[in-house]
């Protein structure tokens, strides 16, 4: 249960990279969250912690170029900036949970 957030995490951020058609965003995405999650060691942990930690950064570059974009076009911006405010909290506290010490026991440490 303790891997659960940062599992969501990362599969909503190659959710994000399929949408865009960026084929080896997803892919290095899965590749890295699979190889961090059946390594279970202690650098697997910093890889996916990194990981999770980095994303918040793309979500909220995507929320000031969505927002940037949907104004110019007169559109609605608020709930897209919600939606990608949320998915970087997440990834932030999915981050977090792993610093547990109960993560750390899980991954070798």
């Amino acid at each position: 249960m303790i891997i659960l957030p940062a599992l969501l995490s990362c599969t909503v951020l190659a959710a994000h990279f399929l949408r865009w058609g960026n084929l080896p965003g997803v892919l290095v995405v899965l590749i890295l969250t699979v190889l961090a999650l059946a390594a279970r060691r202690d650098w697997s942990l910093k890889l996916l912690q990194g990981m999770l930690f980095a994303s918040p950064f793309l979500w909220v570059f995507l929320a000031y170029r969505t927002a940037s974009e949907r104004i110019l076009e007169g559109r609605p911006y608020l709930r897209a900036c919600l939606i990608f405010a949320a998915a970087a909290l997440f990834s932030v506290w999915s981050a977090v949970i792993l610093a547990r010490p109960k993560a750390r026991e899980r991954f070798g440490r």
